[in-house]
């Protein structure tokens, strides 16, 4: 699925980068959309969520736009984890 040298986001290896996509009206039985979110560093996935969102979206951009909204707080939350640890996305030669 993801093999060791995966780096179509990012010419940095300790840059977060990542796919999202929303999945809306799927559910006949519910108003709800679904989405994924998989988020890479370092050519593997360090985070990935797949759940029903909270909100009834109107239109496939607004499912997309939650979505995206969501896997943006992740990747702000993994960025301060990343300071944390003293983890640099500065390019090394």
């Amino acid at each position: 699925m993801f093999n060791q040298r995966d780096t179509r986001g990012s010419r940095n290896p300790s840059e977060l980068w990542g796919w999202v996509d929303a999945d809306w009206a799927s559910e006949t039985r519910c108003t709800h959309t679904g989405h994924i979110q998989v988020l890479m560093m370092n050519g593997g996935p360090i985070s990935w969520k797949s759940c029903r969102q909270d909100n009834a979206s109107l239109s496939t951009f607004e499912a997309e736009f939650v979505a995206a909204r969501q896997a943006g707080q992740a990747i702000l939350f993994l960025e301060t984890l990343k300071d944390f640890f003293g983890i640099s996305t500065t390019k090394r030669n």
